[in-house]
């Protein structure tokens, strides 16, 4: 330790390359990093002076299929228990064999001078390796106060994020029955229109989790998990998405004010890149009778719609066009011009247990007419 290597920072880049096959364990089992487990393989020790108040990421790359550790800490004597203790801020060792290593750290006002090591857990653990010091640009919105607002204004937006050496604001932060949300997160907002509802989907290369809070309750960690708590009236919480997969939520209590949409994980290894859309749903003129949405038929006799009821309100509660069960969910309605003397096919393909049932238009006004003139079995 005492013999560091110094690597000079040009450009925000700094890289060396080593080899801890001839190297040696300098301080036995005494090194831990704050992990449950002993650093007792050989390592390579290298000095850099980072500028202050800048991000930089570190990264270790083997050359061959050993499994590497990287760490940093600052304490000049090389002391193990100081090592031991400062290294659990800046330490990297989850990739395994052949992986590269990578950790991230932020100075203060001054600029600092930290000793790097290429380590690992056991003395068969040794090989080559590059390592590498860049600058790095952080997520301006990893904290609640520096959200970054996002317009649907009507349409569907996509916003996209890097979690990538973002720390987590509120540690334990639980929204209801999510496990505690103690991994990094990013923060988005949007002004909610009243009468309008949200759309929000998130994917995620990791077990990503989706919340949405007031925007004015920023800073407050126990106001913030009573709102997401709430399932849907200040805020909600609608779960995590596979890595790879999709997570759909919908948020119909907007009162005009700002929202704030946030995309966490549980721990800081569960971290990586996403992608969130959020649509706004404006109130739909068909979703009662006598607004029915018309449909024009092309030239070849055939009119296609899609559409999504999620958001939307029943109007026909005990509807049940001669069935056993009333049709009491929402619903939309379009409407077509039937030529006499011909024979109409409609499908329906949905995405729920959707129901069907069609009558005339004439009939919109009460549930007594629609009843008798969806129930005709085809008569009225």
């Amino acid at each position: 330790c005492a013999k560091a290597l110094v690597m000079p920072l040009v450009g925000g880049i700094a890289s060396a390359t080593g080899d801890t096959s001839t190297a040696t364990n300098e301080h036995g089992t005494s090194i831990s990093c704050g992990t449950s487990y002993d650093y007792d393989g050989p390592q390579l020790y290298y000095r850099v002076v980072l500028p202050a108040s800048k991000t930089f990421k570190i990264t270790a790359t083997p050359k061959t299929a050993w499994d590497l550790s990287a760490y940093a800490f600052t304490d000049a004597t090389c002391t193990a228990s100081i090592i031991s203790s400062q290294c659990a801020s800046w330490i990297a060792d989850s990739g395994g064999k052949g992986k590269a290593e990578s950790f991230f750290i932020t100075t203060q006002g001054t600029q600092q001078n930290f000793i790097l090591a290429v380590d690992s857990y056991a003395a068969t653990q040794k090989g080559a390796f590059e390592l590498k010091v860049e600058a790095f640009a952080l997520a301006k919105n990893g904290m609640c106060a520096t959200s970054l607002q996002i317009f649907p204004a009507g349409a569907k937006v996509s916003a996209t994020g890097d979690f990538s050496g973002v720390k987590d604001e509120y540690p334990g932060l639980k929204c209801g029955t999510s496990p505690a949300l103690s991994g990094p997160q990013l923060y988005h907002h949007f002004l909610g229109q009243k009468n309008n509802a949200y759309r929000l989907r998130l994917q995620a290369d990791f077990a990503a989790h989706l919340y949405l809070t007031q925007k004015s309750t920023c800073g407050d960690a126990t106001k913030m998990a009573a709102e997401c708590s709430s399932g849907g009236v200040q805020g909600d919480y609608w779960g995590a998405a596979t890595p790879g997969g999709w997570v759909t939520g919908y948020f119909t209590k907007a009162t005009g004010i700002d929202y704030l949409v946030a995309v966490e994980s549980t721990a800081a290894p569960a971290k990586g890149t996403f992608k969130l859309q959020l649509a706004e749903l404006p109130p739909a003129n068909n979703e009662v009778c006598s607004g029915a949405a018309p449909l024009t038929l092309s030239s070849s006799g055939q009119a296609r719609v899609s559409g999504d009821t999620f958001v939307r309100k029943d109007e026909y509660a005990t509807l049940k066009c001669g069935g056993a069960a009333a049709l009491s969910g929402p619903q939309l309605y379009y409407s077509f011009k039937a030529a006499a003397g011909k024979v109409y096919r409609v499908a329906l393909f949905p995405q729920f247990k959707g129901q069907l049932y069609i009558f005339p238009k004439a009939a919109c006004g009460s549930v007594t007419t629609v009843e008798a003139a969806c129930a005709g079995n085809g008569k009225a």
